[in-house]
């Protein structure tokens, strides 16, 4: 599957880059315009690895969904957001829907 608005790269030492396209609104008011980009119109994205040479990257049904193909291992790679709070020195993390974590300074 093409996602145009992602651009994802892989490294033969396990690291996996990605490029959000920044979106001109001129765009979206005129869709017969032709869009040009350049790379000032790319944004950087957090990097991630796999620990392994990667071989081949696929998007899956949606932009959420990366296929990394490694030479011994396959992943799926799923985009989460991750809501977070730190506030006088006492941090709150929540990793899933009913599961959070407390942490307060030693």
């Amino acid at each position: 599957m093409f996602v145009p608005e992602i651009l994802a790269g892989g490294t033969n030492s396990g690291d996996i880059y990605m490029w959000r396209l920044i979106r001109d609104r001129r765009w979206d008011s005129d869709p017969t315009a032709s869009p040009t980009e350049g790379p000032s119109d790319w944004e950087p994205l957090p990097p991630c690895g796999v620990r392994s040479t990667v071989k081949q990257l696929s998007w899956g049904p949606s932009s959420a969904q990366l296929a990394v193909n490694s030479i011994s291992n396959v992943f799926i790679l799923r985009e989460q957001l991750l809501s977070a709070h730190y506030k006088q020195k006492v941090r709150l993390n929540s990793r899933t829907l009913d599961t959070a974590i407390y942490r307060k300074p030693l």
